[in-house]
């Protein structure tokens, strides 16, 4: 396939897009951004040719196609996509919304260690959203987060080959997969795999009512 090959695929800025999912869907100059990223070697041809036939051609499916090559992509690719915004379509307000994500890495949309460890340290926590999540609750949780969970994941420092095993694994069984996130999640950061950030994680994905019905569980 065209492109880099080797784009960094740690995950650790996607949650970058993650939370700001909307407003790039709707704004993104997709015609002026492509050939940068084509330059860049973050996209091939054969990408931006599925990226201009996404859907019913609007600017909104371009722009879902668009993201979602970016996010299997991983972090190169986010930094071409930022790079892009900014010297192929100027639009420098959605560089600084994406720089501000960045720089407001204290919440559970952050990913990886720094990500959990500050959502367990909260002081301010009740005991129950601080505790960790029991393995007899994750179908019940499952439940409730089953259409979102691919994003959550990513959210919670799950990597995106990891994810897409797990999604492989269990094709077509929504909740089973959503389950297996879970739990992979909960092995990683053993302890640290609390409510309180699962919680949190939800609603910087502005998934409020989840979240809502989530904290039921809870308590």
């Amino acid at each position: 396939m065209e492109g880099q090959d080797d784009l960094e695929n740690s995950g650790h800025m996607i949650p970058m897009i993650l939370q700001n999912y909307v407003q790039l869907i709707k704004c993104i100059q997709t015609d002026y951004v492509t050939p940068q990223l084509i330059q860049d070697g973050v996209l091939s041809l054969d990408m931006v040719s599925e990226i201009n036939n996404a859907g019913n051609r609007t600017l909104l499916d371009k722009n879902k196609r668009l993201l979602e090559i970016i996010l299997q992509r991983g972090d190169g690719a986010v930094v071409g996509l930022i790079r892009a915004l900014r010297n192929g379509s100027g639009q420098h307000n959605l560089v600084k919304l994406l720089e501000k994500s960045e720089e407001n890495r204290d919440t559970c949309a952050n990913s990886h260690n720094s990500t959990l460890t500050e959502c367990a340290e909260q002081d301010n926590i009740s005991t129950r959203l601080s505790a960790e999540i029991r393995d007899e609750k994750l179908v019940f949780v499952a439940r409730q987060l089953a259409p979102h969970s691919y994003q959550l994941g990513l959210v919670l420092g799950l990597s995106v080959n990891q994810l897409d095993v797990i999604f492989s694994d269990h094709y077509g069984n929504t909740e089973r997969q959503t389950i297996k996130m879970l739990s992979v999640w909960k092995t990683k950061y053993s302890r640290k795999a609390s409510w309180d950030c699962l919680i949190r994680a939800l609603r910087s994905l502005e998934l409020n009512k989840t979240a809502d019905d989530v904290e039921l569980l809870a308590i």
